[in-house]
Parts: structure tokens; C-alpha cells; sequence
């Protein structure tokens, strides 16, 4: 089996953040190294130079763990063009996807509280409306971006529980390890 540095993406409300007590209880501790991208904190106004570096702490961190017979999970917003320069074959995207609907009602129900809407104008500078309206209107772009990279595997999220869509991610990442083990040949 050889490891592998996954990123779990897509937009706000596709499921990512939802799916990594999942995961944790799914794969074995000792073979998977499971992250939220945003546990190191997030700025205010987040932008894309902060990603990109955040990008690259979590690839720097795989890499260790690779070394150590370790394979990484990020479960967080990330962009394959970002990292595309570094051509590495052990950096896999899984592309977390649900239909328009699903991420409105998602965000929402995640942004109720005058406390949260208060945290997501720190974070992002914007208001749940915009922020909806931005989020579905890059899935599009996301989408675009995987099914032109071979690195990535997409995954509809709409209707699914946070149990479902792991075992999907699981199945994903199982089936790329048989088609790059060469013993599997």
C-alpha cells in the first residue's frame, strides 16, 4: 500500500469537517494522520496567500509522516491548482460535492446565531447571504479544476450522512491504493 497525502475539500456545507470523527473511528491511528486544515487557527479576512501557505504546512507535515510510514488526511478547503506546480503522484484530492440546496441549507443551519454569523464576518469579511452565493459559485469552479486532475476523485454529499460520505471517502481511497500497488498489478 503507499501512502498518501489526501486532501479532503470542497466548499463550505459539502460535509468536510462533519466526516473526521468518522474517519478517526474508520481507519487505523497508527496508518492515518487525520487534520481539520483550519485547527492552526484562521485569520481574519482568511485570503489566498494564507491558504497557500497553510497549503503548504500541511504538505510539509505529510511528507514527515510519509517518511514515518504514515499517510496524512486534511479535511478543509483547498484548491488542487495551488499545489498543481508540485506534480508529486502521493497528493490525492477527494472533492466533497452536494447540490446548491444542500450547501445553502447547510451554511444556514451553521450560521444561526448572532455569535456564529459574527465569527464568519471576522473569518471571511462576509455576510451568510454573500457567503452562500460565493460558496456555491466556486463548487462550480472546484468541479472544473477535479475532473481535469487525475489526482482527484469527487463525491456528492446531498442527501448523505456524515457516516455515508466517509465510507465513500474510505472506498476512494482504497481503490487508489489497488491501482498504484504495484503487488495488485
Amino acid at each position: 500500500m503507499k501512502l498518501k497525502i489526501y486532501f479532503i475539500t470542497g466548499v463550505c456545507g459539502v460535509g468536510k469537517s462533519t466526516t473526521i470523527p468518522y474517519l478517526k473511528s474508520l481507519l487505523n491511528k497508527k496508518a492515518y494522520d487525520i487534520h481539520d486544515f483550519d485547527e492552526r487557527g484562521v485569520p481574519s479576512n482568511a485570503d489566498r496567500q494564507w491558504r497557500k501557505r497553510e497549503t503548504e504546512y500541511w504538505v510539509n507535515l505529510g511528507e514527515e509522516n510519509i517518511k514515518n510510514n504514515i499517510s496524512t488526511i486534511i479535511c478543509g478547503f483547498s484548491n488542487p491548482e495551488e499545489i498543481m506546480h508540485n506534480n508529486k503522484d502521493y497528493i490525492k484530492f477527494i472533492l466533497l460535492d452536494a447540490s446548491n440546496e444542500t450547501i445553502k441549507q447547510r451554511i444556514i443551519g451553521r450560521y444561526q446565531t448572532k455569535k456564529s454569523r459574527q465569527e464568519l464576518r471576522r473569518a471571511s469579511g462576509d455576510s451568510v447571504n454573500k457567503f452562500i452565493k460565493d460558496n456555491i459559485g466556486f463548487l462550480k469552479t472546484l468541479k472544473n479544476i477535479c475532473q481535469k486532475d487525475k489526482r482527484c476523485n469527487i463525491i456528492d454529499t446531498t442527501n448523505k450522512l456524515p457516516k455515508e460520505i466517509t465510507e465513500q471517502i474510505v472506498k476512494v481511497m482504497e481503490q487508489k491504493y489497488e491501482k498504484n500497488d504495484p503487488k495488485k498489478d
